[in-house]
């Protein structure tokens, strides 16, 4: 069985690098936690791939009843370690 790794450069955050993460007309605030599948549409990647960052500690999450959840901090946390990345490999 083969199986692909993940890393930043396979996940493309927004491009216009205004990662606000918030719905709307942008007067509200961001949401304090998505789901896998809200996270998932914000980085323009699967929810496969997003459990697959969680479960490499890529991703910080948390547990509510049977659902998996990431805060709006571990998502811009988790683009700007991508873009560090990105910058110090190109430099």
């Amino acid at each position: 069985m083969r199986t692909h790794v993940w890393d930043c450069a396979s996940v493309s955050p927004m491009h216009d690098r205004s990662l606000t993460l918030s719905p709307g007309n942008g007067t509200e605030p961001p949401p304090i936690a998505y789901t896998v599948a809200g996270a998932a549409r914000h980085l323009a990647v699967t929810d496969r791939q997003v459990y697959r960052l969680i479960e490499r500690g890529e991703i910080r999450s948390y547990k509510s009843g049977r659902s998996r959840r990431i805060t709006h901090a571990a998502l811009l946390e988790y683009v700007s370690q991508c873009e560090a990345e990105t910058n110090q490999s190109a430099a």
